[in-house]
């Protein structure tokens, strides 16, 4: 519904996507490579999240002219999706489904939001940064601590205490800007035992 309204951008790693100060971006959606999101208000940051391929953004501003603006860097070569403001109205006016889309993905947001904010369960983030980490190692794609912070919505100590222990238990080998899968069967134990919605 919206990827057949959308025009396609190509941004290569460090590219600006959005600026803070932007209220005409957009629905945005990553269809390869990775996105820095942040939403910040002054120096101050509010929430940041890596996004990476399947992930639209953008839809809050949309919608509440109230919102806080945030802002957007491609984390490495990435296509984006764009589809205007005017588009993303009439579509949602005219779509339920699409509304109803939309509405799940500010739900998400809102969790990972409390999530981050609450510090989150240790058993969902480690599902969670097992699962993320088992991804990237599938497909190819380099992560740093930081990157896999904002991935799942946590601090970087939290992951960095989590890799210590499972490098420790020898699941996982870390490197600068890396983590090497090392038990894989391990890490999907990890992953299956308390999945969450996100």
């Amino acid at each position: 519904m919206f990827l057949s309204n959308a025009t396609v951008r190509q941004y290569s790693r460090g590219d600006l996507i959005v600026r803070r100060d932007s209220r005409t971006s957009g629905f945005l959606g990553v269809l390869d490579g990775h996105v820095r999101y942040a939403t910040e208000a002054g120096a101050a940051k509010y929430f940041s999240s890596l996004l990476g391929p399947r992930q639209w953004f953008g839809e809050t501003i949309l919608l509440d002219s109230h919102a806080l603006p945030f802002r957007a860097v491609a984390a490495d070569d990435c296509e984006i999706a764009a589809v205007s403001p005017r588009s993303f109205q009439k579509i949602i006016q005219s779509d339920t489904r699409a509304l109803l889309a939309v509405t799940r993905l500010i739900c998400v947001r809102q969790r990972q939001v409390l999530a981050s904010a609450a510090g989150d369960d240790d058993g969902v983030v480690s599902s969670r940064l097992a699962r993320r980490v088992i991804e990237a190692s599938d497909t190819g794609t380099r992560m740093s601590q930081s990157d896999l912070a904002d991935l799942i919505g946590v601090q970087r100590l939290k992951v960095n205490r989590l890799l210590m222990r499972w490098t420790q238990a020898g699941i996982v080998e870390t490197g600068y800007g890396s983590v090497r899968v090392i038990d894989r069967e391990a890490l999907e134990e990890i992953s299956a035992s308390r999945r969450d919605a996100s």
